[in-house]
């Protein structure tokens, strides 16, 4: 399954970054998908790059979205995520099923 994590207040979570580690070693592919836009590539997300790389998640598999996530997640199969309008917005515009953390 291709499986994603929103980060701020998902992802950082310690339980939630166990999930993600568990996910990948059951064999699924797993992402980062973050509204962090607009700082895509800079030294403010540090956290972010490090997570990934406590979760084994490629640099390569983060998704900085510049607008709703649901335009970005059309072909994966689960996102868990903190934001209650991001989860119905991806419940309603494609398959994915966004769960609320």
């Amino acid at each position: 399954m291709k499986i994603s994590f929103d980060f701020d207040r998902t992802l950082e979570r310690h339980r939630i970054k166990n999930l993600a580690i568990n996910l990948y070693y059951c064999g699924h592919e797993i992402w980062i998908v973050t509204r962090r836009g607009i700082y895509k590539d800079t030294e403010i997300n540090r956290d972010v790059f490090d997570v990934a790389q406590d979760c084994i998640i490629p640099k390569s598999r983060i998704k900085f979205c510049d607008k709703n996530k649901y335009h970005y997640l059309k072909d994966f199969d689960i996102h868990f995520d903190d934001d209650k309008l991001e989860c119905e917005l991806i419940n309603e515009h494609t398959n994915c099923k966004a769960i609320l953390i």
